[in-house]
This record gives structure tokens, C-alpha cells and sequence, in this order.
């Protein structure tokens, strides 16, 4: 995929190294790696000036002002691209979008579901590949950003303002997974990847799950053995490197995290197993 200098500024810029990606899941081609790593030496400047600094993992409780842009974002999105499986009528969706949405390598391929044409919602080398997501805003940035994400009988209602890194929301909700919505979440390299997959449940996700594998695992199940855990809602919560890490997975079962696990491992592995939390307030 050769970037051109209109769209190089889109993508998000990630912290992934190389070093990381070679030894990651379902790697790419090594054309389509080389096309990453250039991607990956850009300065994103039009990407921080359209949503703002994307706040780093020690800042604790996100501020307000961002949940109203997510908000926003909705609501001043008036064109999206509808695909069925990767194609818009007779159109691929990369070709519907006009270089606005669905841009990279594989970036629609199979993808089901709305996206936005704000030039950052899929975005990425198979950014939204054979994801079956209903609405994309300002998401799914990066490489495998939302790649398989609700796919095999999965469901994802909404990614708004979240899934931006590499693997940020790979595999989520997966195989009978169910999210109803992300919400200015999932901010980094593998932040959400893989949460709530097999059968894992998590009502919604908003203002959190910042930070390198901050919820990947969450509420995951165990493919053959047992079905996913089960997390009533992450609130302005899980802020931190692998902070909610492998949280209710295996058949746990957490009510609400609202407000909660701020720093680098703080609720790792909580409640798995089976394991039971009401709540973590």
C-alpha cells in the first residue's frame, strides 16, 4: 500500500514496534508490513488537532469535555458508507469511501456494518477486515485496528471515538462476543484486543481501557472449554499498561468497574475463573 502524502497524516501513530509486530498475531505480508512501518514514522499533527491529546495512561479519570466530543462526533457525522460484507452495491467499500474511510491494504475487506467518512475510521492496513461492527465513528485506526472484531456471531452496537492503535479492538467480541458500545476508549497498541471474545460479555465501554493491553482478555472465554466472563461496564476506568488485563476471563463475572483500576496492572486478573466482584468502585 503506498501512502500518499494526503493520507499519510491520518493514521494513527503507534508506539508498536517492529519488533512486536513480527512476533504478533496473523502477522501481514512483508509488503504490507514495510507499508506499516513507514506509516508508523509519521507525526500524526491533523490527528491531534482533530480529537485533541489523547490522554496518557497516568492521568486517572478522563475529563469530561471528551466523552461530549465523542458525542459530537456522532451527531456532525452525516456520511457514512454502508458495507455488506466489503462491498457497497456494486462498489467496494474502500471505493465508496473515496479515500475518507475504509484506506489501506485490506482495510474493508468482508467488513459489515456503517463507517463514517470523517478520513479516520478505518484506516489502516485491514483495519476493519471481516469486523462486523454497526457503526464506525472516528475509529478503528491503525493497523488490524478492529480486525475480526464481532465476527463469528459476535456484536459490536457502536465504536465511537475508540479503537485507535495496532490490535487496538482485534478480535473483539469475537465469536459470539457482545459489546453494545465503545466510547472514547481503547486508546492504544492492544488496548481492547481480544476482550470479550468467545461468548464475553461487557454491556459498554466508556472513557476507558487507555494504555498498552489495558483490557485485552477482559471477559474473555476459553475457546472449547468455557464460555466468556462477564463485565456490567467499564466507566472512566482501566487506565494503565495491562491494567484490567485478563479481568472476569475464563467465566468471571465483575458488575460495573466505574472510576477504578488506574495504573499499570491495577485489577490484572481479577475475578477469573469463575471468580465474582459486584463491583469495583
Amino acid at each position: 500500500c503506498n501512502l500518499s502524502l494526503s493520507h499519510q497524516g491520518r493514521l494513527h501513530v503507534s508506539k508498536f514496534s517492529k519488533k512486536n509486530l513480527d512476533h504478533a498475531h496473523d502477522v501481514d505480508t512483508a509488503n504490507a508490513a514495510s507499508a506499516s512501518s513507514f506509516a508508523h514514522k509519521i507525526k500524526s499533527n491533523a490527528y491531534h488537532d482533530m480529537v485533541g491529546h489523547i490522554p496518557t495512561p497516568d492521568i486517572g479519570i478522563l475529563p469530561n469535555k471528551q466523552g461530549t466530543l465523542s458525542e459530537n462526533l456522532v451527531a456532525n457525522c452525516t456520511d457514512f458508507v454502508v458495507c455488506d460484507n466489503g462491498m457497497n452495491g456494486t462498489d467496494t467499500c474502500a471505493e465508496a469511501c473515496d479515500g475518507a474511510c475504509c484506506f489501506g491494504t485490506d482495510a474493508c475487506t468482508n467488513f459489515t456494518g456503517e463507517v463514517c467518512k470523517d478520513d479516520v475510521s478505518c484506516f489502516g492496513t485491514k483495519a476493519c477486515f471481516h469486523a462486523k461492527v454497526n457503526r464506525v465513528v472516528h475509529g478503528c485506526n491503525g493497523t488490524h485496528a478492529c480486525k475480526y472484531a464481532a465476527d463469528n456471531e459476535g456484536f459490536i452496537g457502536e465504536v465511537n471515538d475508540s479503537c485507535l492503535g495496532d490490535y487496538a479492538c482485534y478480535g473483539t467480541a469475537g465469536y459470539g462476543g457482545n459489546i453494545t458500545t465503545i466510547v472514547n476508549s481503547c486508546h492504544d497498541d492492544s488496548s481492547c484486543r481480544l476482550t470479550a471474545e468467545y461468548g464475553g460479555s461487557i454491556t459498554e465501554i466508556m472513557n476507558g481501557c487507555h494504555g498498552d493491553s489495558a483490557c485485552m482478555f477482559a471477559a474473555q472465554g476459553y475457546a472449547g472449554y468455557s464460555a466468556g466472563g462477564s463485565i456490567g461496564g467499564v466507566h472512566d476506568s482501566c487506565i494503565g499498561f495491562e491494567a484490567c488485563w485478563n479481568a472476569a476471563y475464563y467465566n468471571g463475572i465483575i458488575g460495573n468497574i466505574s472510576s477504578s483500576c488506574h495504573g499499570d496492572y491495577a485489577c490484572l486478573s481479577t475475578a477469573t475463573a469463575g471468580g465474582g466482584i459486584g463491583g469495583i468502585l
